[in-house]
C-alpha cells in the first residue's frame, strides 16, 4: 500500500507555497519511504550500502587456547610431529641401553639348561666379560659361537629375558664309540668329533681303529673332523644299524672295529658261548647276512680248526678260515653254504677285440656289384 506524504516542489517559491493540507500528494516508492523490500536482490538505491553475506562458522577459541591451537596446526603442517616421535624413540632407546635396571648384575642371572657333561663353570666362563654390562649390549651370536667351541656342546642357544637375565640352552653331543688315543680311550660322536671321557660316565661301546687324523695329545686340541673320518664313522653307524635291526642286537658282540679299509670292515667278535674272540672280515655291505652266517657255522669251524683266529666272509657263499700260523689258508666252504658256482664261460671280450683288430673281408671287388659279377661268371667273362 502506497504512503501519501506532503512534499515541496523543488525550485518553488516558498511564498506561493500552498498549505500542507492543500498540497497535492505524490505517490512515492516504498524504498524511498524507508520501508523494507520483499527481496534484497531487488532494486537498491544508490545511497544505501550493499549488504555483504556473512558465512556462518564455528565459534573461534579465544585467548591462550586459540594461540596454542594455531601453533599446533603449524607444527603438524611442517613435520614437527615426526620429529617429536623420533626424539621420543631415541630417548627410549638410550634409556633401555644405559639404564642400570637392564644390566646383567651377576652369574645368578644366567639360567642354564640341557647340560649334563658340560659344567656350569665352563658356560659362565664364556659370559665373564658381560657381567655388569647392559643386556642389550651383549653379543648373543658371539657367545653362542664360543659355547659351541666346547667339545661336548653340539648346539647352543642364548636368549634375553627381560629385564636383566639370560637363558642358555645346551644340546650336548652323543658319543657312539671309543677310540684309542695314546695309551687310553676317548669317546667319539656321530660327526667324528673327539670327546674327553668324563670321569662319571659309563659307556659300553666298541673301540674304533684306523680312523683318519687320530694322533697324540689331547682330544680337545684335535682339529675338526675331515670328510674321510666322517665317512668312516658313517660306515660304522651303518654296520651297527644293520646288525641291530629286527631286534638282533648283534653289535654287542663286537669289541673292536677296524675302519681303515673302505672295502672291508674288520670286526673282532666275541659271541656268547664262544671261548675266544674271532676276527671277522665283513666286507662293505650285507653285514647282517654275513654275520648270521658266521654265527650259524662258528661251532663247526672251530671243531674243524680249533686254532682258527679269523674268518673272511667277503666272498658270497665262501668262508676263508685263518689260523695263527697260516693266514693264507685255502678257502673252506661252510657245510650249509651254497655250492660254489660253476666257472663262467670264457669272456668274449678278447674275441671282440680280435674281431675289431682284423680287417673286414671284402665280399666283392671294388666298384663291381655282386649281381654284375655273377652275370659275368655265367657268361664266362672275367
Amino acid at each position: 500500500m502506497a504512503t501519501k506524504i506532503k512534499i515541496r516542489k523543488p525550485g518553488g517559491n516558498p511564498a506561493n507555497d500552498l498549505p500542507e493540507d492543500d498540497l497535492p500528494l505524490e505517490e512515492l516508492d516504498p524504498a524511498e519511504a524507508g520501508e523494507p523490500l520483499e527481496s534484497d536482490a531487488a532494486v537498491e538505491p544508490e545511497y544505501r550500502r550493499r549488504r555483504r553475506p556473512v558465512r556462518a562458522g564455528k565459534r573461534r577459541l579465544g585467548g591462550t587456547l586459540a594461540r596454542a591451537w594455531d601453533i599446533t596446526r603449524i607444527a603438524f603442517r611442517w613435520g614437527a610431529l615426526p620429529l617429536l616421535l623420533l626424539t621420543l624413540a631415541f630417548a627410549g632407546f638410550h634409556y633401555w641401553t644405559t639404564a642400570p635396571v637392564f644390566a646383567l648384575h651377576g652369574s645368578q642371572d644366567i639360567h642354564i639348561s640341557g647340560n649334563t657333561h658340560v659344567t656350569r663353570e665352563q658356560v659362565l666362563e664364556c659370559f665373564a666379560p658381560d657381567l655388569g654390562r647392559n643386556l642389550y649390549h651383549i653379543p648373543l651370536r658371539q657367545r653362542q659361537q664360543r659355547l659351541e667351541e666346547i667339545p661336548w656342546v653340539r648346539h647352543a642357544a642364548v636368549l634375553r629375558i627381560w629385564p636383566d637375565q639370560l637363558r642358555v640352552r645346551i644340546q650336548e653331543r652323543q658319543p657312539v664309540a671309543f677310540v684309542r688315543w695314546g695309551t687310553g680311550l676317548e669317546l667319539i660322536d656321530a660327526q667324528g668329533v673327539l670327546l674327553e671321557r668324563p670321569p662319571q660316565g659309563k659307556y659300553d661301546f666298541p673301540v674304533l681303529q684306523g680312523l683318519d687324523g687320530i694322533g697324540t695329545g689331547s682330544p680337545s686340541d684335535n682339529p675338526a673332523p675331515d670328510a674321510l673320518r666322517q665317512r668312516q664313522i658313517r660306515r660304522y653307524l651303518r654296520l651297527v644299524q644293520d646288525l641291530d635291526q629286527n631286534g638282533g642286537h648283534y653289535s654287542r658282540d663286537l669289541s673292536e672295529i677296524d675302519l681303515h679299509d673302505p672295502d672291508d670292515v674288520v670286526a673282532t667278535a666275541l659271541p656268547s658261548g664262544s671261548p675266544k674272540a674271532i676276527v671277522v672280515h665283513l666286507g662293505s655291505n650285507h653285514f647282517l647276512a654275513r654275520y648270521r652266517l658266521f654265527l650259524a657255522h662258528l661251532a663247526t669251524w672251530e671243531a674243524q680248526d680249533p686254532a682258527m683266529t679269523s674268518v673272511d666272509l667277503r666272498y658270497d657263499g665262501q668262508a676263508i678260515l685263518h689260523g695263527p700260523a697260516d693266514d693264507n689258508a685255502n678257502p673252506t666252504p661252510p657245510p650249509s653254504a651254497t655250492p660254489h658256482p660253476k666257472p663262467a664261460r670264457r669272456s668274449s671280450t678278447k674275441r671282440l677285440l680280435r674281431r675289431k683288430s682284423q680287417p673286414r673281408r671284402v665280399r666283392h671287388r671294388a666298384g663291381v656289384p655282386p649281381w654284375q659279377r655273377r652275370a659275368r661268371r655265367m657268361l664266362g667273362q672275367h
